[in-house]
């Protein structure tokens, strides 16, 4: 039987813009992604002169109005980025963690985004605003990558489906082409949540700044300097939270029809299990203080983007369940949320409707489908 993901890949090569690119080398895509942008612009710039010669005839006012022709981002699986690109990604991050905070004197750039996810992110945890308001954010991360540390590339992401069978030996934790891997407890410096430093990599004791802690009610934000931590999750525990993230897991959760059943799998069930497995910082909600988080929100929004593309015109649109975070207020209706609702991250930047999230107004961008010998869901 053809599998969903396969569905969805002859779908999306048949119908949609977003074509896979199979084994291409960098310069091509540059290549393609300029045909693509230098074309559009001439489309941009005809109907724009004979739109105003329009208005003009008419003795009607211009107003300014944001085009959605750009060039699309496209967003790749961390192996099949080259060396090169992986060194350029790297360094961006260590770039962003070496730049002052724009909120707290004494803490970087970097550790903004973990403070960002606790002070406003809390609330979109167990409910309908998870996937976007996380879309906005890593988009907001990666914006920061290209603007504050010319950064040329894009966020990837970590198709964890690829490592069910181990998760510790995935590339990601590689000590020289990734970012490095499980912590030690030979270190000084505080750790969290059952992690320790991590000793090798470009991220080698690496200081955060910031702790979450539960408050009975919600989580409070401490500042804390700590090295990065992980402690690696083993035994059963381990190869019960691999079952979650394999190719059938992923697809059970893929076949579901309503946005809330969606939304409410995705996020307790694959999502939930890599910060169970990675712990230490991963684990609390400064999770952004681990650079792998980035890459795992990544492929869950890879997912939802699939999602997606099964029926791109009504998904784009549905948007259901609770408006807030329902283990943080008990109370809240499993209902209410709209389109309409407001995405904040606080300073990191401006407010926008959800509607702008889930069309992909504000963000534009593809995943390239990864090559077949890599791709699970086949």
């Amino acid at each position: 039987m053809e599998s969903l993901y396969k569905r969805i890949s002859r779908v999306l090569s048949r119908k949609w813009k977003y074509q896979p690119l199979v084994n291409h080398e960098p310069e091509d895509i540059e290549k393609e992604n300029g045909s693509m942008y230098n074309s559009c612009l001439i489309s941009i710039c005809l109907a724009a002169v004979l739109f105003i010669g329009i208005i003009i005839s008419w003795g009607v006012s211009l107003t300014r109005a944001p085009t959605s022709c750009i060039q699309p981002v496209r967003r790749m699986e961390w192996r099949e980025l080259n060396k090169t690109q992986k060194k350029d990604y790297i360094s961006a991050v260590v770039c962003l963690a070496e730049k002052e905070s724009h909120f707290e004197p004494g803490s970087s750039r970097y550790d903004d985004f973990a403070y960002m996810h606790v002070f406003e992110g809390t609330v979109t945890h167990y409910a309908a605003s998870f996937l976007p308001w996380h879309r906005y954010f890593i988009h907001t991360y990666e914006k920061a990558l290209t603007e504050e540390c010319d950064f040329h590339g894009s966020l990837p992401y970590w198709d964890w489906a690829l490592d069910a069978h181990d998760l510790a030996a995935s590339p990601i934790f590689d000590p020289i082409d990734g970012f490095g891997g499980n912590g030690t407890s030979r270190s000084s410096l505080p750790t969290m949540f059952g992690g320790h430093c991590v000793p090798e990599g470009p991220f080698a004791n690496a200081t955060r700044h910031w702790q979450s802690k539960s408050n009975g009610h919600g989580f409070d934000i401490l500042k804390n300097p700590h090295c990065l931590s992980r402690g690696f999750q083993g035994g059963e525990k381990k190869t019960k939270l691999e079952n979650r993230v394999t190719i059938d897991a992923i697809n059970s959760v893929l076949s579901l029809q309503s946005y809330e059943e969606f939304v409410d799998a995705l996020e307790v069930q694959a999502h939930n299990s890599i910060p169970q497995f990675v712990r230490g910082d991963f684990y609390g909600l400064t999770a952004p203080n681990d650079p792998v988080f980035y890459l795992h929100h990544a492929q869950v929004d890879r997912l939802w983007w699939l999602w997606q593309q099964q029926d791109i015109e009504s998904r784009t649109k549905t948007y259901q369940g609770p408006r807030q975070n329902t283990r943080v207020h008990a109370n809240e209706s499993l209902s209410g949320s709209s389109l309409d609702d407001v995405i904040s991250l606080g300073n990191l930047s401006e407010p926008v409707r959800v509607h702008e999230i889930t069309g992909s107004v504000i963000v534009d961008y593809d995943y390239v489908l990864t090559d077949r010998r890599l791709n699970p869901y086949v």
